[in-house]
């Protein structure tokens, strides 16, 4: 089985893998780790002087690609940072980074998502 943590700097994959590897070390079967760390939060974000922000979080408007048609809202980053990271991954525990249906889709092993929110 397969874990795999999209975190960032307030939810960290190198903290939480040795904790939940510790918690499991008697699990009756054979449990592999792997993950990235997004940056964020950020100091800034850069902005050009024409761009809107609508409302709390959502950094959708001026993006390259049309996040509504990928179902993401409220996400700062690529929608595609983690094309080809799921393909052999089981369990998905997620906090920093966008999940649109084309990543789910190429994920044909998973089982669970677990959003640390």
């Amino acid at each position: 089985m397969k874990v795999f943590i999209a975190g960032d700097n307030y939810f960290q994959p190198r903290v939480i893998i040795p904790k939940l590897q510790e918690i499991l070390k008697d699990y009756p079967f054979e449990i592999s780790f792997d993950g990235i760390q997004l940056p964020f939060p950020v100091d800034h974000i850069a902005l050009s002087d024409d761009y809107v922000i609508p409302s709390g979080m959502a950094w959708d408007q001026n993006m390259d690609e049309d996040y509504a048609t990928q179902g993401v809202r409220e996400y700062y980053g690529r929608n595609d940072t983690l094309k080809g990271m799921l393909t052999d991954c089981d369990i998905l525990i997620i906090h920093g980074a966008a999940l649109p249906a084309s990543i789910i889709d190429e994920a044909k092993q998973l089982k669970l998502i677990c959003c640390m929110r």
